[in-house]
């Protein structure tokens, strides 16, 4: 038992029932939540620390898992995921996801966002704990810095998950454990790293100072960052991932790195629609993107196709939660909105005409295809 008071949420149980030749009756997807469930449950080093593991174990279940999927799709785009492979994709699908989550609880916490998946973010639920026990000191200061090392946690078992699987496909006789696929993933996740921190700090720099740029430089921006946060993390990484441990050649990987752009670019500005319009039952979030001040490539698109008052009065309101409503008729009435819905109709269109003509296995190239319908469709 805790010696603290923990705010009880309820509990997700993940299904397993043990017979078949993988170990469990379960779908891929479910052995990704599987491991993680279990692997938080089985890492609790200390009654003290009782609190960040429940909170992770409720934040880590949430989800679609886009990003487990791709890693397994990327695979299949070589050929049927040979049986002794299972294993190991999906603990880099877990890896993964856990550096997703903890992306997403930095993400909040810079965001000063209320919750995540219908759940308070992490940093609040730790501020709540704190209140709940009257622990002395600051419950905000106790919530951010509690939060940021439940991020830096779910880093670290990220890391673990990865370099496992790697160690695994070196050892392995199949193959597909060629120098050139271990170095390749290497390579692939210090990017995928590198980028996702660089493409927030380009967020947050962007954030404070987009007023001082001019209007097509914002817009430009903008979609720079897009493509870092979105691209390259959540699609080209996964996909390739998956696909090196299945055997991928150099021409596979350069066609899964052209459908990552346009599809990654879609699947963002879908994002920032639904961060604009979207009622929090479906983004999760009590509060749009509009209320933060967050100047994204829809946002920018408002800004050049505005009238001057328009712009200036968008300029004007646009971070105050009171003049929402005002804000998405600018958008919509500067015809940004359609501009937007286009753009993602264009990026899904050249998305899809890459995967039809590229030399993929074709149990892959359906499922990428379905993939690419899914990520631009509106919520």
């Amino acid at each position: 038992m805790s010696v603290f008071h923990v705010s009880v949420f309820p509990t997700r149980k993940v299904p397993c029932h043990c017979q078949d030749k993988f170990g469990c009756f379960m779908t891929l997807l479910e052995m990704v939540n599987t491991k993680i469930s279990r692997f938080i449950l089985n890492n609790k080093t200390s009654k003290h620390t009782e609190s960040m593991y429940d909170y992770l174990q409720d934040f880590t279940f949430g989800g679609k898992r886009l990003r487990a999927k791709l890693c397994f799709t990327g695979a299949e785009c070589i050929g049927p995921i040979p049986e002794n492979l299972f294993e190991l994709i999906s603990d880099i699908a877990v890896a993964i996801e856990l550096f997703h989550a903890a992306a997403l609880v930095h993400d909040d916490l810079i965001d000063k966002s209320d919750s995540r998946r219908g759940l308070p973010a992490v940093h609040k639920r730790f501020a709540k704990f704190h209140e709940e026990n009257s622990f002395v000191k600051c419950k905000e200061n106790f919530g951010t810095a509690s939060a940021i090392l439940a991020g830096d946690m779910l880093l670290v078992w990220s890391s673990r998950f990865f370099y496992s699987a790697l160690n695994n496909l070196l050892n392995t006789t199949a193959k597909q454990a060629s120098d050139f696929h271990l170095d390749t993933m290497n390579i692939l996740w210090h990017e995928m790293q590198n980028e996702v921190v660089i493409g927030q700090y380009m967020d947050v720099l962007h954030e404070h100072r987009w007023r001082q740029l001019s209007v097509q430089e914002a817009l430009d921006i903008s979609k720079e960052i897009m493509i870092k946060k979105s691209g390259k993390y959540s699609v080209q990484v996964p996909l390739c991932l998956g696909a090196n441990t299945n055997g991928a050649t150099i021409e596979h990987l350069e066609v899964l790195k052209r459908f990552s752009l346009p599809i990654g670019l879609a699947f963002q500005m879908r994002n920032d629609i639904d961060g604009a319009f979207a009622n929090d039952k479906i983004t999760g979030k009590p509060s749009s993107d509009l209320s933060s001040a967050k100047h994204t490539m829809l946002i920018g698109l408002a800004r050049i196709h505005s009238t001057k008052h328009g712009r200036i009065r968008l300029e004007e309101i646009l971070g105050q939660a009171d003049n929402e409503e005002e804000i998405r008729a600018i958008v919509t009435e500067s015809g940004a909105l359609r501009e937007a819905e286009n753009l993602i109709k264009k990026w899904t269109d050249q998305a899809m005409e890459i995967i039809k003509e590229a030399r993929l296995h074709s149990m892959g190239k359906e499922k990428l295809i379905k993939i690419a319908s899914w990520l631009s469709q509106a919520t």
